[in-house]
């Protein structure tokens, strides 16, 4: 409680403070709980979950890896050219590309990093499936590497991380755009009317139905041409 004191000669108003309000002042900032700052608090969580440290000879060989994959993928779109069209890049990183072919729709974008190759379909400035995604999990082993993804029983030591990724990655995706992509005329694109929005793409004739849950169907060819005689530039590229 405050006590007020007024003095008539100057009319003007004094307040005095009640020791009595000091002291229930004080006890009650004693009892408040300290509160820790923000750099404290995070300064005890990176020192009770330490974050992981990459190492910078793992992020470099990785990049390195990465560049030299997508040389040879380039390299071997830029010999078919004429068929596919030439490359339009979407994004690139260090450590992954994507890009789209002229004569290819512009739905479907290609994606290349130091493991896969993958096909995705976009629409609406969305990724809406994957068509095809060709990857390996190299692993060292003693003569070589092998790719961890293949069974046990069909595991195959190869003399070095360009070889295996050549077997199992690139000539897949080869004979992958042979016998599936490029005998497909359309990419027709579903969808369920959830609220998650789950979708997928299928490679299909132009010919087929429109089927249930069909949102739209894409041409996959801007120009029709010949696909590549057997035999020719089948592994360009990856001349060493």
């Amino acid at each position: 409680m405050e006590r007020i004191a007024f003095c008539n000669v100057t009319r003007q108003t004094k307040r005095r403070l009640d020791k009595s309000r000091g002291i229930f002042d004080a006890k009650r900032l004693a009892l408040r709980p300290v509160r820790r700052s923000q750099r404290s608090r995070d300064a005890s969580r990176r020192d009770a979950v330490p974050a992981p440290k990459w190492k910078a000879s793992e992020i470099r060989n990785e990049h390195m890896q990465c560049s030299r994959r997508r040389h040879a993928v380039f390299y071997w779109f830029e010999q078919i050219s004429d068929w596919l069209g030439d490359m339009q890049p979407v994004e690139q990183h260090k450590t992954w590309s994507e890009f789209t072919l002229t004569k290819i729709n512009p739905a479907v974008v290609f994606r290349v990093n130091a493991k896969s190759i993958i096909v995705t379909v976009h629409h609406g400035a969305k990724c809406c499936d994957s068509l095809v995604e060709i990857g390996c999990n190299p692993q060292k082993a003693p003569g070589g590497w092998f790719d961890a993804l293949n069974l046990p029983e069909r595991l195959v030591i190869y003399p070095d991380l360009d070889t295996l990724w050549q077997c199992q990655v690139f000539n897949r995706f080869h004979a992958w755009m042979r016998e599936r992509f490029w005998p497909s005329d359309t990419v027709i694109l579903y969808g369920l009317p959830d609220l998650k929005r789950t979708t997928w793409a299928k490679l299909m004739p132009d010919s087929a139905p429109v089927g249930l849950f069909e949102i739209e169907r894409f041409p996959i060819r801007l120009s029709y041409s010949e696909w590549l005689d057997e035999g020719s530039v089948d592994h360009a590229g990856w001349q060493r």
